[in-house]
C-alpha cells in the first residue's frame, strides 16, 4: 500500500467470509489541468459499459438512528433489458434521527468524470474493470456518523461473471481536501446473481458523512456484464495499438549504435494526435496502458519545438518553465528490512530547484501549458520488494507514479492526460518536471544531462542506479554496457533487458530498466508485479 488519501485506510470483511480490502486509491493522470476520464473505459481491453437509463426518481428513507435501516430499490433499465432487478442497501444504526436519500442510475455522476486525479478510473484501471452496471448516489439531510459500513445487496437479472467490485468517491472535498476514492470486493451470490458487500469490521475511528452531499458507488465488473447489452457506439481499444506480440528479444550487451539526435527526437506519437500506447498488448516503443480513454487536460498549443510533419521534436530549443524555487523541507528515506525495500518520501526535490508553478502568464511557457497547479508536500511510503522476480505476464501501467527516483520525486508513465507523449506536448521545468492537480511533482522523463541526475557510471560506462520502478526493479541511467547510449530497439518492451549490474550493493544478473532519450523515456510496462495500488 503506499499512499493513504484521507485519514487511513479502512478494512473489511465480506459475507460469507471472503476478505476484502477497502483501500484508499492512488494519484492519477498526468499533470496540466487534469481532465474527465470515465471509470468504464480506463481498462486494459476494456468493453463500452452500458448506457442504462435512470430511475425515475431516489428513494428517501427516515433513518431513525437506534435501529438499521433498509433502503429498497427497483430495476434499472436500459431501455430494452433490466441491468440491475433490485438494490437494496442497509444502514446501520448512526445515532442521528435524519433523511437519507438513495438513487440508482447507470449514468456516470458527475464526480466520475471530475478533473481529479484521485478518481475512480485510476482504481478501476488497476483492477482491471471491464462493465460498470450501475451507480448508486446516497445523500443524508444531517451529518452521519457510520461505525461501521452500510450492507448492499443487489440482484442481477443474470448471471455474474468477473469479479465484483464497489468504488466509492467523494469529489467534494467533504472528507479530505482532495476528496478520496476507496474500492471494496463484492462477494457474488452461490446463485450467481446476487452480489453482496456486508461489514464485519467497525471504523475505527467512525467516519463521518456530510449533510446534502453526494457519495458515489459504482458496481462494476472485470467480467463483460450483462448477458444483453447495447451495441457499444465506439470501440475503446486504441488505433494505435500494435497488431502483432512484439518479437524484439532483449540483448544483454548491445552493440554501438548512433546516438539520437537531440534536436530531431523521435517523437511518442503515431500521428500528431495520437501517442504510442496499447491498452492490450506490451511493445517495444509503446506503453501498455492500463487506460484506453483519454480525455483528461494538459498543454494546449503545439510548440515550435515540435516537427509535426515528420514526428519529431527539438529537446534543444524547447522552452522550460521559468523559476528557481528551492525545497529546504524536502526529505526521503530508502531502507532495507528481511526481504523488503521501504521508501519514504514527500515528493520534494532534493538537491536542485523547481521551476515557479503554477506557470506565470508572464513566464513565455505559459502560452502553450498554462499548468495551474502548484507544488505541494506529499506523504509517501512505499514497500517493494528487495529481489524482485518476473512476473509470468507483463503488467499494464496506470496513469500516475509507476516509480521513485533516488530523489525520492515520482516518475510517471510517458503519456500526458490525453495520451500524448507527455515530454513533447507539455511544458516542464529544466529538471523535466511539473505538478499535477493533487500537487505531485514528478518527472515523464528523466534526462541525466540536466545535471538534475548525476549519471555515476560503473567500470564498463554501465550507467548506475537512479531510482525503482514500484515492481521493485531498479531503473538505470541511458547508458549500458561500455557506455553505449541505449534505444528502444535495445530493450524488451518494458523498457529494460537482464544483465549483470550493480543492485543492491551486489553484481547480479537482474532485470532492470533504462531511460532514453526516446518516447516512452522510462518503463514501457512492468516486467515484475507491481506492488498494491500500481
Amino acid at each position: 500500500m503506499a499512499r493513504l488519501v484521507g485519514p487511513r485506510a479502512l478494512l473489511f470483511s465480506a459475507a460469507a467470509g471472503a476478505a476484502i480490502a477497502l483501500a484508499a486509491c492512488g494519484g492519477g493522470g498526468s499533470g496540466g489541468g487534469g481532465g474527465t476520464v470515465p471509470v468504464t473505459s480506463s481498462s486494459p481491453a476494456a468493453t463500452a459499459s452500458p448506457t442504462l437509463a435512470p430511475t425515475a426518481a431516489a428513494t428517501t428513507a427516515a433513518v431513525n438512528g437506534t435501529s438499521s435501516t433498509s433502503i429498497q430499490l427497483g430495476a434499472v433499465s436500459n431501455g430494452t433489458t433490466n441491468e440491475v432487478s433490485s438494490a437494496t442497501v442497509t444502514l446501520p444504526a448512526t445515532g442521528v434521527a435524519t433523511t437519507a436519500s438513495l438513487g440508482l442510475t447507470g449514468s456516470a455522476p458527475a464526480s466520475v468524470t471530475a478533473p481529479s486525479t484521485r478518481s475512480m478510473a485510476k482504481k478501476a484501471a488497476a483492477l482491471g474493470i471491464q462493465t460498470t452496471i450501475a451507480y448508486f448516489t446516497l445523500q443524508f439531510q444531517n451529518d452521519v456518523t457510520f461505525s461501521q459500513a452500510p450492507t448492499f445487496t443487489i440482484a442481477l437479472p443474470f448471471t455474474a461473471s468477473g469479479n465484483w467490485y464497489a468504488l466509492f468517491e467523494d469529489s467534494t472535498g467533504a472528507l479530505t481536501p482532495q476528496g478520496w476514492t476507496e474500492v471494496a470486493q463484492l462477494t457474488v451470490g452461490a446463485n450467481g446473481t446476487t452480489l453482496t458487500l456486508s461489514s464485519a469490521t467497525p471504523f475505527s475511528p467512525p467516519i463521518t458523512l456530510k449533510a446534502n452531499t453526494k457519495y458515489y458507488f459504482a458496481i462494476a465488473t472485470t467480467g463483460s456484464g450483462p448477458i444483453a447489452t447495447p451495441t457499444p457506439t465506439s470501440a475503446p481499444t486504441p488505433t494505435s495499438a500494435p497488431t502483432t506480440t512484439p518479437t524484439a528479444t532483449p540483448t544483454a550487451t548491445p552493440t554501438a549504435e548512433a546516438t539520437i539526435n537531440p534536436a530531431a527526437i523521435p517523437m511518442g506519437m503515431t500521428s500528431i494526435s495520437q501517442g504510442k500506447w496499447s491498452s492490450t498488448t506490451p511493445a517495444v516503443g509503446y506503453i501498455y496502458s492500463c487506460q484506453s480513454t483519454f480525455n483528461g487536460g494538459g498543454a494546449s498549443t503545439i510548440g515550435p519545438w515540435v516537427n509535426q510533419t515528420n514526428l519529431t521534436w527539438d529537446e534543444t530549443t524547447k522552452l522550460a518553465v521559468q523559476g528557481s524555487v528551492s525545497w529546504p523541507s524536502a526529505s526521503n528515506s530508502f531502507t532495507t528490512s528481511g526481504t523488503t525495500r521501504t521508501i519514504t518520501s514527500n515528493d520534494l526535490p532534493q538537491g536542485y530547484t523547481t521551476g515557479t508553478y503554477p506557470i506565470a502568464m508572464s513566464d513565455p511557457a505559459h502560452q502553450y501549458d498554462g499548468n495551474p497547479n502548484s507544488i505541494s508536500a506529499q506523504n509517501f511510503s512505499w514497500t517493494l520488494p528487495l529481489d524482485p522476480t518476473t512476473a509470468s505476464t507483463p503488467s499494464c501501467l496506470p496513469m500516475g507514479a509507476v516509480g521513485v527516483m533516488n530523489d525520492g520525486v515520482v516518475v510517471y508513465n510517458g503519456l500526458d492526460a490525453l495520451g500524448r507523449d507527455a515530454a513533447v506536448f507539455e511544458v516542464l521545468d529544466s529538471c523535466e518536471g511539473h505538478p499535477d492537480s493533487s500537487g505531485e511533482y514528478h518527472y515523464h522523463q528523466i534526462n541525466t544531462a540536466t545535471g538534475c541526475f548525476p549519471d555515476t557510471k560503473d567500470a564498463d560506462g554501465h550507467s548506475g542506479l537512479i531510482g525503482y520502478a514500484f515492481d521493485g526493479f531498479g531503473i538505470y541511467g541511458p547508458d549500458g554496457v561500455n557506455g553505449n547510449q541505449l534505444q528502444d530497439s535495445d530493450l524488451d518492451a518494458c523498457h529494460g533487458h537482464t544483465h549483470t549490474v550493480l543492485f543492491n550493493g551486489v553484481e547480479q544478473n537482474i532485470y532492470h530498466y533504462h531511460i532514453t532519450t526516446e518516447y516512452p523515456y522510462t518503463l514501457g510496462c512492468y516486467k515484475g508485479t507491481p506492488i498494491h495500488g500500481y
